[in-house]
């Protein structure tokens, strides 16, 4: 209908606006790499900006597609800028013309997508020259630009015809070189040949040889011979061209990195696990030759790694996966296909174990292990029900009596019964030892249609998903026993597509046609929670084994993770390269198993973004002051503060949670170890500092006297004193065997909030709410001198491995560095855009850390001031540590979590092979690295 629709529109046209309306959806669509084409979202400015030739007649197109709601409008999330897309993917496959137009032109498209790419790239460079074409690729893209009739944007124009200038300008001024070369030896040439002329007698003889070896030296320098003086001009002549040629040779290197950065960074949303795959190209393009990886390669192989959830991908069906899940102890997946078969695969090394053949005639759709992982059930289009030995694979038992496909099937709690939907539009239950049907489910409707079947945890009802054909759906509740009917939940759209209790049976969350999922009260049927965000049909939704997540998958190719409680997304994950249909939790609820229109099946991990580890301390920070990070000095353990009452102590190897430090009565707001290791010590918005055996975790002393809560925190060098700063404006320095008070430090007229002892011993460092920090004389407590500089807040204050330096960090968004001899100041470090809260030197003095408010963390170049790295998160960051080898660092963020980052390119590489399940595809290789071959992986 979709197809008829659109043909009928476009016939009724006039040639112009035919025209248009092929140059309107070539853009529209993303064409597929060895799998189905899908929609893409174009900017409206994009398509407005094609040539004026086609300007009214596209306008026409696109409100008379419009109308028919053909095609949507919505807004970028970020920029805001209308967008253009086709509103239902199904038009890329059934409308014949557009199939025809894709067909023909689809070399065309992908060059134009590639060229469309270093547009972006360009324009986000301010178009810096550097960014433009070059070589032969130039000449590609020029060739194919007077040929195509894809038409082309202003930007996309302009972009060439700047690259062709500059190369213009390039041959012009090697053309005027070599001119002037050629005008100086053809001077120096007369010169001898005049000198010839005046000599006489034998030294004329000898010098006319000199002469003649000269001129042939001149000679040389163009027909490539070689001859002393005029050699020597050759030689540097061809010095230049050599230095020339190397500069060219590596400013397309680096542009050719800076591309593939850039296409890894476009696909993070797309299939993340193609980011690492072209950002590992894009590192290792300079890497492999000794040069210094580009920033912007070593940024997306970060990012990559952190978008990447992707553990395992089980390849081997030969169509469309339906359903996946997860034995009960988690070491097999069954996966049900329309190729007829279901298999089982290792959960953990997704190797295939066996395959089955579930039915001779269609597919194989839903399957479900056992509550005892025993047994498979598995329904099929042949309307046959059955159940499998999964040690053997034998089949035990055949289930007949639906009059049509089999949609889904679900074991009940004890495993005794089995439930099965069909499209003949019943459900049914069945006594899994006799093979005795005990129940069947009818929707009183015609023409309807059972698409989803499920026991509640307790196994007294069941509940089920159908659609009217497909033009509106509901979600049923039955009586297990009874079969009566308790509750019907409508949806909004054309269908409900899955339905499942979560595990305490209280809620329900039911997948639908809207874009939608939709979580009820199981008891009133009263909708709690509507979790928008997929742009095409939801398909699946799935509470996690502890209730906490739900998870929801589309045709729109995306995973969400959502807060059970709240409705909140906290995540999405991408990869599949077609819809999803289904997705299943692990018994742990720390994975999850989709199955997809693409064939395979994948595993992923849906812990918060990672790159190393990621250590979960609790929900979200709400109090200001954040997270806090210590290390212990072997660099085994991480020691974390989340503004809560029990720090928490981490092997940082596994990411094992070793203990936690129970005792303060308020909020814990800073966490040290002492330089042996063997005590940590804490703050607390209860007013005191406490001392904790490192091993044990059991509280060893407690230091009372500050009036107020107690911020800054730290040991001397030698361990035995500790030194604290409060909200009452003093610092104290306190004997770490006694508690007895040695010090106190008054001359702040604001909250202190952090402390810092130089690693010499002899000073201390403050720094306050008052925009100052004060150096002290650690022995007499003697101010020495104040830092004046920041505008707001110093919220750290933190002394160089050597003593010599200082740097601040302040609520003004910038950190600043500091000679700690005479407070003179060194370096200003601007470009956070809000609030630090931490800062930290490198174990050898050599880099920063700061963290901000702004989602990111920070590197710098400790003695000039320059960026090295940005790290991005998900949420504020406020706290920031440097592993004792300078390896790691690790950022706490305000989602409750501390994550740890690879600082040595090497351990970063390994990382994101590791985390690989496959390799560039050979279209892959022709669009990305422009080769015709693959080369080998780096």
């Amino acid at each position: 209908a979709l197809g008829r629709s659109a043909e009928t529109i476009y016939f009724n046209m006039d040639e112009a606006a035919q025209t248009a309306a092929r140059q309107l959806f070539l853009r529209l669509v993303t064409l597929g790499e060895g799998t189905e084409d899908t929609r893409r979202r174009v900017l409206r400015d994009e398509i407005e900006s094609l040539h004026e030739d086609h300007q009214s007649a596209l306008q026409k197109v696109i409100d008379i597609f419009g109308k028919v709601r053909l095609l949507s409008f919505d807004r970028d999330p970020i920029t805001r800028n209308p967008t253009i897309e086709v509103a239902h993917e199904a038009l890329l496959r059934e409308w014949t013309r557009l199939r025809e137009w894709l067909n023909e032109s689809r070399a065309d498209v992908r060059t134009q997508r590639q060229l469309n790419h270093a547009v972006q790239e360009w324009n986000t460079a301010q178009r810096d020259a550097s960014f433009l074409m070059a070589g032969s690729r130039l000449e590609q893209f020029e060739g194919w630009s007077s040929n195509t009739t894809i038409a082309l944007t202003q930007d996309e124009r302009a972009f060439l015809s700047a690259s062709v200038v500059e190369r213009d300008r390039r041959e012009l001024e090697e053309q005027s070189r070599q001119r002037r070369e050629l005008e100086t030896a053809q001077k120096l040439a007369e010169t001898e040949r005049r000198s010839l002329i005046n000599l006489r007698g034998r030294n004329r003889v000898i010098t006319t040889i000199g002469v003649i070896a000269i001129v042939l030296a001149v000679m040389a320098s163009t027909f490539g011979l070689s001859s002393s003086r005029n050699a020597e001009q050759a030689l540097n002549a061809q010095s230049t061209a050599q230095a020339e040629r190397n500069i060219a040779q590596q400013q397309e290197l680096i542009a050719s990195v800076r591309e593939l950065s850039s296409e890894a960074n476009i696909n993070l949303d797309i299939d993340p696990e193609l980011s690492i795959l072209l950002a590992l190209q894009a590192v290792n393009k300079t890497y492999t030759i000794g040069q210094p990886v580009l920033p912007e390669a070593e940024d997306a192989l970060h990012r990559a790694v952190q978008a990447s959830r992707l553990e395992l991908t089980l390849s081997g069906h030969t169509d469309i996966v339906w359903k996946a899940v997860f034995s009960p102890d988690g070491k097999l997946i069954a996966s049900g296909s329309q190729d007829g078969t279901a298999k089982i695969w290792d959960a953990i090394t997704g190797k295939e174990l066996f395959t089955i053949q579930a039915t001779t005639e269609g597919g194989a759709g839903s399957v479900a292990f056992s509550p005892n992982g025993k047994l498979l059930a598995t329904g099929s289009d042949d309307k046959i029900a059955r159940i499998w030995d999964v040690a053997t694979g034998k089949e035990l038992l055949a289930l007949q009596g639906h009059l049509d496909w089999i949609s889904h099937v679900a074991f009940s709690p004890d495993g005794n019964r089995l439930a099965t939907s069909s499209y003949d539009g019943s459900s049914k239950v069945w006594d899994i030892t006799t093979g005795k049907e005990l129940l069947t489910l009818h929707e009183e409707s015609d023409g309807v249609v059972a698409l989803w079947v499920i026991f509640n945890p307790d196994g007294s009802q069941i509940a089920t998903a159908a659609t009217e054909n497909f033009q509106g759906g509901w979600a049923s509740i039955w009586d297990a026993k009874t079969g009566q009917k308790i509750m019907t939940l409508p949806a909004q759209g054309p269908a409900v597509r899955s339905v499942v209790f979560s595990p305490d049976g209280t809620r329900i969350v039911t997948a639908e046609d809207d874009r939608t999922a939709k979580v009820w009260d199981a008891s009133s049927g009263k909708v709690l929670l509507t979790l928008y965000g997929h742009t095409d049909i939801v398909s699946d939704a799935e509470f996690s084994l502890d209730g906490t997540r739900i998870v929801t998958v589309s045709g729109d190719r995306q995973i969400k993770v959502w807060d059970a409680a709240t409705g909140q997304e906290l995540s999405t994950l991408a990869g599949h390269s077609d819809g999803i249909w289904t997705v299943s939790f692990s018994p742990d609820s720390q994975r999850i198993v989709t199955a997809s229109y693409d064939n395979t099946a994948k595993v992923w991990s849906i812990s918060p973004t990672r790159e190393f580890l990621t250590l979960v301390n609790g929900p979200r920070i709400l109090h200001p002051n954040g997270a806090k990070l210590a290390y212990s000095p072997d660099g085994t353990r991480l020691a974390t503060a989340n503004s809560d009452l029990t720090p928490k102590v981490w092997d940082v190897t596994t990411g094992k949670l070793l203990f936690e430090l129970t005792g303060h009565t308020d909020i814990v707001t800073n966490i040290v170890y002492n330089a042996r290791g063997t005590q940590i010590a804490t703050t607390s918005g209860d007013g005191t500092a406490k001392i904790w055996n490192a091993v044990s975790g059991k509280e060893l002393l407690s230091f009372i006297g500050h009036k107020d809560a107690v911020f800054g925190i730290s040991f001397s060098p030698d361990g035995s004193r500790l030194a604290t700063s409060s909200w009452d404006g003093t610092g104290i320095v306190w004997d770490v065997n006694t508690g007895k008070a040695l010090l106190t430090l008054i001359g702040h007229n604001d909250w202190i909030g952090s402390i810092d002892y130089s690693p010499d011993g002899s000073r201390l460092v403050t720094g306050s709410w008052d925009k100052t920090a004060i150096v002290w004389d650690a022995v007499t407590g003697k101010k020495i001198f104040t830092l004046i500089g920041h505008s707001d807040s110093v919220r750290r204050v933190v002394f160089s491995p050597d003593s010599s330096r200082i740097v601040t960090a302040s609520f003004d968004g910038i950190a600043k560095v500091w000679d700690a001899a005479s407070g003179k100041e060194l370096l200003t470090l601007s470009g956070h855009t809000t609030s630090l809260f931490d800062a930290a030197f490198s174990p050898d003095g050599t880099r920063i850390a700061t963290v901000s408010g702004d989602k990111t963390a920070k590197i710098w170049d400790a003695i000039t001031g320059q960026e090295l790295w940005t790290f991005h998160a998900p949420d504020g960051l406020t706290g920031v540590a440097f592993s004792p080898d300078g390896s790691q660092l690790t950022v706490g963020s305000r989602d409750g979590t501390d994550r740890i980052y690879l600082l040595y390119i090497e351990d970063l590489i390994a990382l994101a092979k590791s985390r690989l399940t496959r390799t560039l595809t050979l279209e892959e290789c022709q669009q990305y690295l422009h080769l015709e071959a693959c080369p080998a992986a780096p």
